[in-house]
């Protein structure tokens, strides 16, 4: 799928300029099929935290078990889970 996506330069290496460029093209046709339907799209950048989110959405904040909002998650939870879970049996096959 990767190849189909991104396509492959004559030598054989992915095309990077390609797959942006697909990507580009898929998220406009999102926002003009959605436009066509009269329905909204949030643009979202994780770094625009919970407020954008969660008003889109409309649903609160998640809150803490003392009732406060919860930080907005501003990690890479993967790496962080790899690091965690490094030795365990499973490590090989995930982290490579």
């Amino acid at each position: 799928m990767n190849k189909h996506i991104w396509g492959l330069t004559p030598s054989g290496k992915i095309d990077t300029a390609k797959g942006k460029e697909v990507f580009r093209k898929h998220n406009e046709n999102v926002l003009r099929v959605a436009k066509e339907k009269g329905r909204e799209v949030l643009v979202y950048r994780v770094g625009d935290g919970w407020e954008r989110l969660c008003g889109f959405l409309g649903k609160q904040a998640p809150l803490d078990g003392e009732g406060k909002e919860k930080g907005f998650p501003r990690s890479d939870d993967w790496r962080e889970w790899k690091e965690e879970h490094k030795g365990c049996a499973w490590d090989e096959c995930l982290v490579k």
